[in-house]
């Protein structure tokens, strides 16, 4: 028992260290803590919220609310913006300590070890851990209610009905897996029971609020794997070795009918669904850790082949690891971005023109309205970007009554621009319809004068 928390505590340190490594370097450089626009939004909707205000001024529309709101509300007002670094941390420790747990109900102790370790090493777990997400807490409370659920605790029913209305995907997900353990241990009185405690719950939370959730999405390679740029993606190392890892377990698999169904469902869904994907790599996390094992075990005839084999897996992972965490370190908003949009709050009320990647950051950092996400506006945006044609530019402009054009440096290297003169570029830098209104190495705001 002491060994294990031993090894629990070195974990958890560990985690905490990968956790606020981001944090740390992001504050040395005068970045914003947090990345992502969906993180500034629901900032921005956690705010209105603690004001009793449910209406988006900014969208005309009421607010998409799920429990995280509500949670992300109450730390904010109750830590503040400064220390609310804290959450994801405590989060992180608590989904860890849960996933360890949870490997001990079916794995011998020292594979659920190793499984927890490749899990905290997991591009996944610094997504969720190193930000503050509705994915952040959703996992958090999916693993205690399926640790629960495991240990046969009616305790698991509170915190699935807080999975179920916090999101409708994880609450899908954490019932197919209650759904196959329940067949596999003939027990159903407290999956029924978790099940409909979670409908009556979600269907109650929905009449009440603007729960809204991207369940399917079309597949692409380039939001799968992390090395592709994904930001909800697996590491094509962890895929590799755990696909390695089902194949030394197959030749059991009588004994693992379930686990191997499982983790085939999950990997179907994981094209389409990005909480698959958190789900897929649990399981991962877990393969990964038996064929670590089963290398270290197995007797090998040339040893340094053996040291050489286990060197080449751990500096794969922590490769991975380092490379996801760059990623999250260089990403949005930077600090030259949020100067921009700081500028462009003391400016009078006005539509904004960006890259949809900057339209969360604009309406948080500017309380400024965006052209918002839709197939209309899409293409409107898209015209408007390539075209050198002034009166239908204008014409564009004056119909979706846009004021500011915002530009970023990664806009004209690629995102939207190839050329320094391509489509708008040419207008705003020759025409007397635009004047420049703030400028720095990576942005620069444009006022439209019609």
């Amino acid at each position: 028992m002491q060994i294990r928390i031993k090894k629990l505590l070195g974990l958890c340190f560990l985690a905490s260290l990968i956790i606020l490594l981001p944090f740390v370097i992001r504050y040395y450089n005068g970045n914003p803590l947090f990345v992502g626009g969906e993180f500034y939004y629901n900032l921005r909707v956690s705010e209105d919220l603690s004001n009793k205000i449910f209406w988006d001024v900014l969208r005309d529309s009421h607010h998409k609310i799920s429990f995280f709101n509500y949670v992300f509300s109450f730390f904010i007002m109750f830590l503040g913006k400064e220390f609310f670094v804290i959450v994801p941390l405590v989060l992180g420790i608590i989904s860890l300590i849960s996933f360890f747990y949870i490997g001990n109900f079916f794995l011998e102790e020292n594979k659920s070890f190793y499984s927890s370790a490749f899990f905290v090493f997991s591009p996944i777990f610094i997504f969720l851990f190193s930000g503050f997400n509705q994915f952040t807490l959703a996992v958090c409370l999916s693993l205690l209610s399926i640790l629960l659920f495991l240990k046969k605790s009616y305790w698991s029913i509170p915190f699935f009905v807080l999975t179920s209305i916090t999101s409708i995907s994880f609450f899908i997900l954490n019932i197919i897996l209650m759904l196959f353990y329940s067949f596999y241990k003939r027990r159903k009185k407290l999956f029924l029971l978790n099940l409909f405690f979670g409908v009556v719950s979600l269907l109650i939370f929905f009449y009440f609020h603007n729960l809204s959730e991207i369940i399917i999405s079309d597949f692409s390679y380039e939001q799968y794997f992390t090395a592709f740029g994904a930001e909800i993606g697996l590491s094509f190392f962890y895929f590799l070795i755990g696909l390695i890892g089902l194949f030394s377990i197959w030749k059991r698999r009588r004994g693992h009918h379930y686990f191997l169904m499982t983790i085939f469902l999950f990997f179907i869904l994981s094209l389409f669904n990005s909480v698959a994907k958190i789900f897929l790599n649990f399981f991962l996390s877990v393969l990964s850790a038996i064929f670590l094992l089963f290398l270290i075990k197995r007797t090998w005839a040339v040893p340094n082949i053996k040291r050489f084999t286990l060197l080449l897996i751990i500096c794969g992972v922590i490769f991975s690891t380092a490379l996801y965490s760059d990623q999250l370190i260089k990403s949005k908003p930077g600090k030259e971005l949020v100067k921009g949009l700081v500028f462009l709050k003391d400016e009078p009320t006005a539509v904004v023109l960006s890259h949809e990647k900057n339209n969360f950051f604009i309406e948080y950092f500017s309380n400024k309205k965006t052209l918002l996400q839709s197939k209309d506006s899409e293409q409107i945006r898209e015209k408007i970007f390539v075209s050198r044609n002034l009166k239908e530019t204008t014409a564009m402009l004056n119909d979706k009554r846009i004021n500011y054009i915002l530009i970023t440096g990664e806009m004209k290297e690629g995102l939207v621009w190839d050329k320094p003169q391509e489509g708008l570029l040419f207008l705003l830098e020759n025409s007397k319809h635009f004047s420049k209104k703030y400028h720095s190495n990576e942005v620069e705001i444009w006022f439209f004068l019609d």
